[in-house]
């Protein structure tokens, strides 16, 4: 599986570099068809590695009939922007995070909520479970997009020019956060100014001044070399965000019955693979951001304390409560 691995880490490499995209639909040539994914991160993060494992297990299953292209580090465009294009269609498939969805679908961020989540288990068993679904069928309505299964990523921790020892510690600071309402609702509540800034540009927006702190997974961190300038690492295990293996509704729906069967179930192994990879890799980022970050163990109980659900803008509509007590009732 390595030396595999290592060849469609080659092959796609280089049509990402190259710049390839035809555009949603996958070109399609005797009875063969090749899509394209796009995600945000860098080539040395776990996604990617993900990534590549999803392509080749789609590649084999298929008998060589589809082939899956990864282009990494936004080369495709924002997360924002592969929202939009799976929902057009001009973009086959992508590492999407729910929070990316809200925009089109604010009821599902009753599945992010911050502080929601006892551990990995808890949170993959509710995306798995008939929460998760519920919120997959309304994305699949709302946003044209085929959830094709969920990725747990780490638990999201505070990186900043100060130590936060408390809530009391976040009052006012300027904190880049996804472009996401349930991002900012979470910060305003803790008291801080949360600044929307696109992922590709979250390194200047620190290195400028124009935010002083960022929240994001120790693995997230490390790969864009975000230590470079922060200090520290401010463990509050906030929010437990998973992205998507999304695909364009429109596309996942030209395909034969066979070939959307191999989708789902690659998609679904991948899940479970990239969950043990996240817990590996966390562990990893974590012991490399020790060695060059000072390390903050924060009072939880401040900023939990300051989490009033009802006063989210995506908690107002009836489905999101609903979501909200599937979850409850996931053990």
């Amino acid at each position: 599986m390595k030396k595999k691995l290592a060849l469609v880490t080659v092959i796609l490499m280089c049509c990402a570099l190259a710049g390839v995209y035809a555009g949603g639909g996958s070109a399609q040539t005797d009875g063969k068809v090749t899509f394209q994914l796009n995600h945000v991160l860098p080539p040395n993060h776990s996604i990617q590695t993900a990534s590549l494992f999803f392509a080749d297990l789609v590649h084999q299953r298929s008998n060589g009939r589809v082939t899956i292209e990864v282009f990494p580090s936004s080369t495709l465009g924002t997360e924002r922007e592969s929202q939009e294009a799976l929902m057009a269609g001009t973009l086959d498939m992508a590492f999407v995070a729910y929070e990316a969805y809200l925009v089109v679908v604010p009821e599902i961020g009753s599945l992010i909520l911050p502080f929601l989540y006892d551990g990995y288990d808890h949170g993959d068993r509710v995306y798995a479970g008939r929460a998760g679904q519920k919120a997959n069928e309304i994305i699949r309505e709302k946003a044209g997009a085929k959830v094709l299964s969920h990725y747990i990523q780490a638990f999201r921790q505070i990186f900043s020019q100060k130590p936060l020892k408390s809530a009391a510690d976040i009052a006012g600071i300027r904190i880049r956060v996804p472009e996401s309402p349930l991002y900012v609702n979470t910060f305003t509540l803790l008291g801080a100014a949360p600044t929307p800034v696109a992922w590709a540009e979250a390194y200047s927006a620190l290195e400028t001044g124009v935010v002083h702190a960022i929240e994001n997974t120790p693995e997230a961190i490390f790969s864009m070399a975000m230590h470079e300038v922060t200090k520290y690492m401010n463990l509050s295990d906030h929010l437990l965000a998973p992205t998507t293996i999304s695909m364009s509704d429109k596309v996942f729906n030209r395909q034969p019955a066979d070939i959307q069967k191999i989708l789902l179930d690659a998609a679904k192994e991948t899940a479970a693979f990239g969950l043990k990879l996240t817990q590996e890799n966390d562990a990893v980022a974590r012991k490399n951001l020790t060695e060059r970050l000072e390390i903050v163990q924060i009072d939880k109980h401040s900023f939990r304390s300051k989490m009033d659900y009802s006063r989210f803008d995506v908690m107002k509509s009836p489905v999101a409560q609903e979501i909200k007590a599937l979850i409850d009732a996931t053990k």
